[in-house]
């Protein structure tokens, strides 16, 4: 099965996280959300295709001083919890 997720935008509004750290957020988000959902799969309801116009995942907790990688994988865990697969 190929999944192909488009985040059209972001929004990461309040988080410890500059416009210079957006490369390496990108980078982690995708990176940990790819293989979330390689582990995982996505949600039966989202398994036959189509487009979601807006997903409001789970809240994420961080704490203080996180790096944009790390904040990016939260966000990723965050996001796959409202689509992936329930274990």
């Amino acid at each position: 099965m190929k999944i192909v997720v488009h985040i059209e935008r972001l929004i990461v509004d309040g988080l410890p996280v500059t416009a210079a750290d957006a490369g390496q957020l990108h980078a982690a988000v995708t990176a940990e959300l790819a293989h979330r959902l390689a582990v995982g799969g996505l949600a039966e309801q989202f398994s036959r295709g189509g487009a979601v116009p807006q997903l409001r995942a789970p809240s994420i907790s961080l704490g203080q001083g996180d790096r944009a990688d790390t904040v990016g994988r939260h966000i990723a865990h965050s996001v796959h919890t409202g689509i992936g697969r329930s274990e």
